[in-house]
């Protein structure tokens, strides 16, 4: 059971700073996600946003998998 990190890297890397038109530098390893931004306020923004989108990621996962054990007990 993992979380698509890859998913929440696409969604952060889409973004842009309002005020420098920049996009986020975000890198991901092993459970670790990390990014850089080009001021503090878009940072603050991206930290918000990659929360959001992890408790998607990690809501998709938990239905998965309980799909999977559901399947295991009816279908078995």
């Amino acid at each position: 059971m993992k979380i698509d990190l890859n998913a929440v890297k696409r969604n952060l890397e889409m973004l842009k700073c309002l005020e420098h038109n920049e996009n986020p530098k975000i890198s991901t390893s092993n459970d670790n996600i990390s990014f850089s931004c080009c001021c503090d306020t878009f940072k603050q923004k991206i930290e918000l946003k990659s929360k959001e989108l992890l408790q998607i990621e990690s809501r998709k996962m938990i239905e998965n998998e309980m799909k999977k054990i559901f399947k295991k007990w009816f279908y078995t």
